[in-house]
């Protein structure tokens, strides 16, 4: 209902909505189709929830979110997640991956083959990559959620959002703003 609202309200015209496992499995999407949906992680600590007691079962519930995202639109998938590669193949929409490791065999494939995506680099610095063109964004450390670039799952979250803001098009000066 939260999602209806905001969307049904005429001077909306970019929404960013969490759509957790919890509320898929009771109520559903709450949109038809999006142009940008991100999948952080399938992880453990999720699990138990509404019969959904393995992995790959809530890889299912949360594939939803990216099957339903318009085919000229982005799917932004953890390329450490060993479940990324699995959903990719579930989407009609391009895939856009992050990584905090710049090593990631998935995520340099992807970028090598013209694929769009965030990493950090090896000198902490979070940088945006549109095929082979790396965009460096910001030092970890700049952005205060990571203390001081040490809370290594903020700093995910922040290239997924970096990630996900650059996918829909927002200018970089505003995605850094947004991070800062």
């Amino acid at each position: 209902s939260s999602a209806q609202a905001v969307l049904k309200d005429p001077t909306v015209t970019f929404a960013a909505l969490e759509t957790a496992r919890g509320g898929l499995l009771r109520f559903g999407l709450g949109y038809d189709f999006a142009n940008v949906g991100v999948v952080l992680n399938v992880a453990a600590d999720h699990l138990g929830l509404r019969d959904i007691d393995t992995l790959d079962d809530l890889a299912k519930v949360k594939s939803l979110i990216i099957e339903r995202v318009f085919p000229d639109g982005f799917a932004v998938l953890n390329a450490e997640d060993s479940y990324a590669a699995w959903m990719a193949k579930r989407t009609k929409a391009k895939v856009a991956l992050f990584s905090l490791d710049p090593a990631n065999e998935l995520f340099k494939g992807h970028v090598e083959h013209g694929g769009l995506g965030a990493v950090m680099d090896r000198h902490d610095t979070l940088c945006l990559y549109r095929s082979t063109l790396r965009i460096p964004i910001i030092h970890a450390r700049q952005i205060p959620i990571t203390f001081d670039g040490k809370a290594k799952f903020n700093i995910a979250n922040a290239l997924a959002a970096a990630l996900t803001c650059f996918a829909a098009g927002v200018d970089l000066e505003e995605i850094r703003g947004g991070l800062t």
